[in-house]
């Protein structure tokens, strides 16, 4: 499931169901609506994407045109570091996190931190030293893989993160490719991205 508000994206992989039971009786409506007033956001600013996650089919959604590309924010973080993690033989590595000095959202910083929870806590710091590390031709074969558009030749390394507007990809498409990391959680370099996204739910940005 993908949810937007007006200044924030956030993607609750189906690995980890909110909901119970048949998905196809789902209606999303109510549950948005109360989450967002405890969070003092209108629920008129917030749109959703439900997929169902053995068919890809859409369930439910308030999204004007899901196929229409858009800037996917932290959405891309674990692709990211996926491609990095293929060209390093599999191993993430751990950083640093000190805040406004390493360019971080969370002030105080995350201090040291490894993949787990960066994707978890997305730590903008991780993925901007990541993202230094990162070739395009490797972030642009990852992304053809999982059905993405790739990121243009000349987009800035800060694409590879979360920032700007140079890589844009289609809500349909990144459900989708959600779905195929899934489906491959037993390859390489899988598995913490995996763990870091329930961790994410458990108690982090999600």
């Amino acid at each position: 499931m993908i949810i937007r508000a007006t200044f924030a994206a956030v993607l609750l992989c189906t690995a980890f169901p909110l909901f119970s039971g048949d998905l196809r009786s789902v209606t999303l409506q109510p549950v948005v609506e109360s989450g967002a007033r405890q969070v003092n956001i209108s629920p008129h600013r917030v749109t959703w994407l439900l997929m169902d996650p053995t068919t890809n089919a859409v369930i439910d959604s308030r999204w004007h045109d899901p196929a229409a590309a858009i800037p996917p924010g932290s959405l891309v973080k674990p692709f990211a570091a996926l491609a990095y993690a293929q060209g390093h033989d599999y191993r993430y590595p751990r950083y640093e996190c000190r805040g406004d000095e390493t360019g971080c959202w969370l002030p105080a910083g995350h201090g040291q931190i490894g993949i787990v929870d960066a994707i978890a806590r997305s730590c903008n710091s991780y993925f901007r030293e990541l993202s230094k590390q990162l070739l395009p031709a490797r972030i642009e074969g990852l992304a053809r893989r999982f059905g993405l558009t790739p990121p243009p030749p000349d987009a800035p390394s800060e694409s590879y993160r979360d920032l700007g507007s140079a890589w844009r990809i289609a809500p349909l498409d990144l459900g989708r490719g959600y779905h195929e990391l899934l489906r491959r959680r037993q390859q390489p370099g899988v598995a913490p991205l995996i763990e870091g996204m329930r961790k994410a739910r458990r108690g982090g940005t999600a």
